[in-house]
């Protein structure tokens, strides 16, 4: 059943319809460099084209494909969105618990700096796509305003230019999300080996 394999569950709208898309990193896959590399692109384009299709239906849609109604109703969001996959897009993920140690504000500080540094293409910047999350956030915590804050900043850079390069999911994450990766963003603040770096 895919949604054991990628660790959705069925009280979201990663549906087996939704998931027939997704290649599981089987024995065989993750045997062949050249397959591995071939299927994690596949689920790359997979995952930006679904969370794109959500978005242009709106919010709520988008919500919707990763979090289950009760979660909706006790304050799960999502904050910003990713456009539809173009050739040469990289994905980079980050996860982790909602907690200051794991840094996520300094994830996005770097997304913030790299999208201003006038010495980067905007072409590779726009290639440059982003999938964070955790959760869910107290309302109050100092980081998760941050996050808010920065993801603000980012959807209005250069009038939205970037608006649909950084998506930030603030209440469930799937670990296995990173079998569509390029690259996994670990940003903690003070961790001495987190388990994020031995999912990745």
């Amino acid at each position: 059943n895919l949604d054991v394999i990628c660790n959705l569950g069925k009280d979201n709208g990663f549906t087996n319809e939704v998931m027939q898309g997704f290649k599981p990193l089987t024995k065989d896959v993750v045997s062949s460099p050249d397959l591995l590399f071939e299927t994690k692109q596949s689920n790359k384009k997979w995952l930006i084209d679904t969370i794109a299709s959500r978005a242009a239906q709106g919010k709520e849609k988008l919500q919707e494909l990763f979090f289950s109604k009760e979660k909706i109703e006790k304050g799960s969001t999502i904050a910003g969105e990713l456009s539809p996959y173009k050739d040469k897009d990289v994905l980079f993920v980050g996860w982790g618990r909602p907690d200051p140690q794991k840094g996520f504000p300094t994830t996005l500080e770097g997304i913030l700096d790299y999208l201003k540094n006038d010495s980067v293409k905007p072409e590779t910047k726009e290639h440059a796509k982003f999938l964070i999350g955790a959760g869910p956030w107290g309302e109050d915590a100092p980081d998760w305003k941050t996050i808010q804050e920065q993801m603000q900043e980012i959807q209005g850079l250069e009038g939205g230019k970037y608006k649909g390069n950084v998506c930030y999911l603030n209440g469930f994450f799937s670990n296995r999300i990173v079998a569509c990766a390029d690259y996994a963003n670990i940003t903690s603040r003070y961790e001495p080996c987190g388990i994020t770096p031995l999912e990745a």
